[in-house]
């Protein structure tokens, strides 16, 4: 039986060890991490003794109550111990309370191809790269285009290291990437930060940087390690960065440090076609994971209108 568990409810405990012990464990889904990228503002559905577990991060605007997918979070979803059919799939998404008007959330990849009918599903794009056997035949599959950037990025003399500060990262990216895209203001820049820290402080995230022959970090990316995969979680990158090929540099860096360290190399996107041209030129295949809506808004009311600004 599936049950809606408030958040004050729920025995964070035994949540962290239903989505440790999930065949399809992210770590978006640990209740800590939770905690956070929500503001506490996540309830769940439960089947039975936490064998199955889905949360609900939502939030309140024009007063309405929405589901919706938290800063830095791309796939959450159902998290099971053993198995999950179809019914079980359609319990959990009818079991969402009427409260809720609109739902917007990304399921994990595990779950793709069986969100029944009477639900819309979006395909979104994801690109992994198993991290089996030696760096070599790794290295084989990259495209030539990538090889080239890689060996520009050495003939620039830049270099790797291990440490660099969250706010660094996030200011090159804001003052780079995210003047373009603006999906972000400086309240978010807060909350990513604060992520980092906290990934870092658990244990699981650490940032690769790259500098240039004059010391000044013109790169860096922040991985996370999630099960049987480490995910490049935020990058940064200067305009000199950019053009010295530095991201192509750090990313073979952690590729060649990390082979079968860690099975799988998760790149967290993408539906953008330079990013997705970027990220299977080291060889990555790509894999779709479903995005679901339930709207139990009126007809005069917009989906977007709702979401924005999330």
């Amino acid at each position: 039986m599936v049950r809606y568990v408030p958040h004050k409810n729920i025995n964070k405990t035994r949540w962290d060890e239903a989505v440790e012990s999930a065949v399809n464990s992210y770590v978006y889904a640990f209740s800590w991490y939770l905690d956070i990228a929500t503001g506490n503002q996540w309830d769940a559905l439960i089947k039975d003794d936490y064998e199955m577990v889905m949360p609900l991060p939502y939030s309140r605007k024009l007063g309405i109550n929405y589901i919706h997918m938290p800063i830095l979070t791309q796939q959450l979803g159902i998290f099971y111990k053993s198995s999950c059919s179809n019914f079980d799939i359609f319990e959990f998404l009818r079991s969402v309370p009427k409260k809720f008007k609109l739902v917007e959330q990304n399921f994990n990849k595990f779950l793709y191809g069986r969100i029944p009918a009477q639900f819309v599903v979006r395909e979104n794009a994801n690109y992994e790269l198993e991290l089996l056997g030696d760096y070599a035949s790794i290295r084989n599959g990259y495209s030539t285009n990538l090889k080239r950037n890689i060996k520009k990025a050495e003939k620039n003399n830049l270099k790797i290291i291990n440490y660099v500060k969250p706010e660094t990262i996030v200011e090159m990216f804001s003052q780079n990437k995210g003047k373009i895209i603006k999906a972000w203001g400086e309240k978010d820049y807060k909350l990513i930060i604060r992520i980092m820290y906290m990934l870092m402080h658990k244990g699981r995230g650490e940032i690769n940087g790259v500098i240039d022959e004059k010391n000044n970090v013109i790169g860096a990316a922040f991985f996370v390690r999630s099960k049987d995969r480490q995910i490049l979680l935020f990058t940064g990158l200067t305009e000199s960065g950019k053009e010295k090929g530095a991201m192509p540099f750090l990313l073979d860096h952690r590729i060649k440090t990390t082979v079968n360290s860690n099975r799988i190399f998760d790149f967290e996107g993408s539906n953008d076609p330079n990013l997705a041209r970027f990220f299977s030129s080291f060889g990555a295949r790509k894999f779709l994971y479903p995005r679901i809506q339930i709207n139990r808004l009126g007809p005069l009311l917009k989906v977007k209108e709702i979401i924005a600004g999330n």
